[in-house]
Parts: structure tokens; C-alpha cells; sequence
């Protein structure tokens, strides 16, 4: 008998820890997911509605850009082909999309994708972008901007 209450005991105790490890992880989760969206529907529509590259560089992470090869006047020129291509922005239709956590400790990188949808001057846009968390804000890690009929240029991982 007394070893079946020990069972117990050390079930029940598992159970409570992992239990408050789900709930933490979950409670971060939501506050990434709500901090990232925030951010995404402040920046993109300031950035789509004159395609100003400075707005743009103020909120880019510029070392994840040059790792990537683009360097900033590619970034002015991007902002050029787009505001041509769409015209300023005449309505923001929201954002969709989720942050992700990978690695623990020190090693922990916050990425977040979504995609949003706007109406433009000259049609409607599809605003696809990736996000990294700094310490006391997010960064624009990669973006892209396309029509709704191209296909998406940011996969999921895993697709």
C-alpha cells in the first residue's frame, strides 16, 4: 500500500510540473504572438504608405540583411520598385501569422513570419515578412512584397 501511494505521489508531483511547464510556455507563446502582431500591424503600414526606405531602414535588422547579401541600397531601390509597382496604400487589411522560439538560454533566437494583406493604388498587395526579437523590440529580419496572385516567397519551415 505504501508503495502505491509513493506512485502516486511521484505521478501527481510530474503531473503539476509539467503542467506549469505547458502553462508558462503557453502564456509566453501567447505574448510573442501578441507582441509580433502589434509590431507587424504598426510597421507595414507605415512602410506601405509612401514606400519611404527610411521608415523602412529604421525598423530593419541590418547585420540579418548584410548576412543575407542584401546590402542597404538594395533595400532603397526594393522601396522604389514597390511604391511604382503598388502605389501608396489605401487600406491595411491585418496580418496573419505566429512567433516561434527555437534554442534555450543564451542560445534562444525569437523569429516571427506573417503576411499581410493590403489594398494599394494600383491593386492589392501581399506583404510577407520575418521578424527577430531584440531585447526591447522586434526587427525586420526579410521581407517581400508580391501580388496575391504569385506565389509566396517565405515557406513555412518544413514546406
Amino acid at each position: 500500500m505504501k508503495k502505491s501511494s509513493t506512485n502516486t505521489a511521484a505521478f501527481l508531483l510530474v503531473f503539476i510540473i509539467a503542467a506549469g511547464i505547458l502553462g508558462y510556455i503557453g502564456t509566453e507563446g501567447l505574448r510573442l504572438n501578441y507582441s509580433s502582431k502589434s509590431y507587424v500591424d504598426r510597421i507595414i503600414p507605415q512602410i506601405a504608405a509612401s514606400w519611404d526606405a527610411t521608415t523602412a531602414l529604421a525598423d530593419i535588422d541590418q547585420q540579418k540583411m548584410m548576412d543575407q547579401h542584401i546590402p542597404m541600397p538594395a533595400i532603397i531601390l526594393i522601396m522604389m520598385r514597390d511604391s511604382q509597382r503598388f502605389g501608396p496604400m489605401k487600406s491595411y487589411e491585418g496580418s496573419e501569422g505566429s512567433a516561434t522560439v527555437t534554442g534555450t538560454g543564451d542560445k534562444k533566437v525569437i523569429t516571427a513570419r506573417y503576411t499581410a494583406k493590403l489594398e494599394c493604388q494600383y491593386g492589392p498587395a501581399v506583404f510577407e515578412v520575418e521578424l527577430i526579437k531584440h531585447p526591447n523590440d522586434w526587427k525586420i529580419a526579410r521581407f517581400y512584397v508580391r501580388s496575391p496572385d504569385e506565389k509566396p516567397r517565405m515557406q513555412k519551415k518544413g514546406q
